[in-house]
């Protein structure tokens, strides 16, 4: 995808770079939301009552 829009920038084809950077992001998110969902939740760590 970088390659892409050095590529389209390069050209001075700002509206495919545009394209290409949205496409990013959206695939960024898309892939979070599923990393996110299969993480554990955090456990809180305490001490130990002596």
């Amino acid at each position: 995808m970088v390659e892409l829009l050095k590529y389209a920038l390069e050209k001075q084809r700002y509206d495919a770079a545009a394209y290409a950077i949205v496409y990013g992001l959206i695939k960024v998110k898309k892939d979070g939301k599923k990393a996110g969902q299969k993480a554990r939740p955090a456990r809180v760590l305490r001490t130990r009552p002596e």
